[in-house]
C-alpha cells in the first residue's frame, strides 16, 4: 500500500491512486462533486485537526463518493428534499 502525507499520526493511505482515481472521472459533476470530498479530507488532515484515530484508506473513501456522486438521481432526490424515502442499497437507488 502506497503511504503517503503522514503529519506524525495516521496515515493516508493510497493516497496516489485515490488522485488518480479523481483525476480519471470523466463525468464533470461527479468530477467537481469528488474534488470537493478530496479537498476537505486534504485540508483537515494539513490542518491537524480532527484526524481519524487510524489509517485512513484513501482510494476506499474515493471509490465512495465516485459511487455516491455519480448517481445523479439520488443526489437530485436528497437535494429536493425527498432523500427520507430513499432505499438504502445501491442496486435500489434509481427507477
Amino acid at each position: 500500500m502506497t503511504k503517503e502525507i503522514n503529519k506524525e499520526g495516521p496515515t493516508i493511505l493510497r493516497y496516489e491512486e485515490m488522485k488518480q482515481l479523481l483525476y480519471s472521472e470523466k463525468d464533470p459533476i461527479t468530477s467537481q462533486l469528488m474534488s470537493e470530498a478530496f479537498m476537505r479530507v486534504f485540508y483537515r488532515w494539513l490542518s491537524g485537526k480532527g484526524l481519524p484515530v487510524c489509517d485512513f484508506d484513501g482510494r476506499f473513501y474515493m471509490e465512495i463518493m465516485q459511487e455516491f456522486c455519480s448517481n445523479h438521481y439520488l443526489l437530485r432526490k436528497i437535494l429536493a428534499g425527498e432523500g427520507e424515502d430513499l432505499a438504502w442499497g445501491p442496486e435500489e437507488d434509481q427507477p
